[in-house]
This record gives C-alpha cells, structure tokens and sequence, in this order.
C-alpha cells in the first residue's frame, strides 16, 4: 500500500456542513510542491542545525528549487548510548540522535515530520501538530425535548457540549 508507507500523512477533519466529512491523505513527495514550510531557525529547531535546498518536480515536470525546506541536527536524549564500570572507573558516550525534520502547512496546522535515526541503526518517524485551534461560535437555543437535558445541550447543527 503506497499511500499509507511511513512517509504519509493522514488527516480527517470535518468542514462546516453537517454530515460530511473529508480525509486527506498526502505523500511526503508531494509535499514539496506546496505544502513545506521555511524553516526559521531560532523557532523550530536546534541552533546547531543544517538546513537543506529540496530541488523536486513540479506537476507539469519542471523543476524547482527550494531553499530551507528540510533540516538536518542532532538531539541528545541525555541517556548513555553506552557505560561501563571497572577499576573505580566509569567509561561510556552519551547518545544521539540524528534528526531529518520537516514541515507541512495545511490549513491552521503546521505538521512536523521526523526522521529520527537512532545509533543502533533503527529508523523512527515521528509527527507532530502545532498551531492555533479554530473554533466556531453558535448561537444558543433551547431544544424541544428534555429528555437529554441532564446529559447534554445543542449548541448548534453540528456541535453538541
């Protein structure tokens, strides 16, 4: 299944009208076409870091280049990637991560995906949302039955509390 491999994003979300619903799922690939952001160092990421110039094919075949749109640091978890004790001595090195990271904007959201590769040679993925929630405002009314009244009024045609 190539459209949920690792490197996907998939999202539901429910637009104003009442009984639909919308899901999108995106390659990572295709996110290069509108959807990266510019990363700024001093919000996103560690100060050491490397950004990398994504060069990528358009819909209708052309190249382009873009700059800043992937980064490239090393995390400390603060955990030893190995120790050992002997002679009243204590060897050992810290661990580290080696993070590719990236982020997509779609609508309100900022996504952050991690490619995270560990000194045992594992690869872990990681994704992230951040941004400002949207919420809608609805006039108050009273319902005709009262039978659900002690578990939950309608705030509006989509929304219950």
């Amino acid at each position: 299944m190539r459209d949920r491999s690792r490197s996907c994003l998939f999202l539901i979300w429910i637009p104003p009208r009442a009984g639909q619903h919308v899901s999108l799922s995106k390659r990572a690939s295709s996110f290069m076409a509108g959807y990266l952001n510019r990363y700024a160092k001093a919000l996103t990421v560690p100060r050491m870091l490397h950004t990398l110039t994504v060069w990528f094919r358009t819909n209708m075949g052309f190249r382009c280049r873009r700059p800043r749109q992937a980064c490239l640091y090393e995390l400390s978890s603060g955990n030893p990637a190995w120790r050992h004790f002997e002679k009243e001595e204590v060897w050992g090195r810290p661990s580290r991560t080696l993070v590719l990271r990236t982020a997509a904007v779609i609508g309100n959201y900022d996504y952050l995906m991690d490619w995270r590769f560990e000194q045992d040679g594992s690869i872990r993925i990681a994704l992230g949302a951040t941004g400002i929630i949207e919420t809608k405002g609805v006039t108050a009314r009273r319902t005709v039955s009262s039978s659900h009244a002690s578990t939950w009024t309608w705030m509006g045609r989509t929304t219950r509390s």
